[in-house]
């Protein structure tokens, strides 16, 4: 081969790099990206770490202070989508999930089975 045949493969070469190159910036001018501003997806109902110091302290109240307010119709309504799978009769058998009656107090996987 001569150096006349080395010449056309390099140049068939660099010209496909160069239409590829070509291609691909024009592609991205077509379909360009835009970003959202701020990365990632937003849960529902997540909420923000609190500041340093000022949230903390007042996040951290004593049960009581949350039990003076509670309505036990609305914790019965709430506890309807547990008793599916829990019971909470004393003595009752597990169902899918563990009886929960006597839980207070009771060792972390205690329940037979779970």
């Amino acid at each position: 081969m001569d150096s006349f045949e080395w010449n056309k493969i390099f140049g068939g070469v660099l010209a496909g790099l160069v239409a590829v190159l070509g291609v691909s910036i024009t592609s991205d001018m077509m379909f360009a990206r835009h970003l959202p501003e701020k990365p990632g997806y937003e849960v529902a109902g997540a909420e923000e770490a609190p500041a340093a110091g000022a949230a903390a302290a007042e996040a951290e109240k004593p049960a009581a202070f949350y039990l003076a307010s509670a309505d036990v119709a609305k914790g019965e309504a709430v506890f309807k989508k547990c008793a599916a799978c829990h019971n909470v009769d004393p003595g009752g058998a597990n169902g899918t999930g563990p009886a929960l009656h006597g839980v207070v107090g009771r060792p972390i996987a205690a329940a037979a089975g779970f």
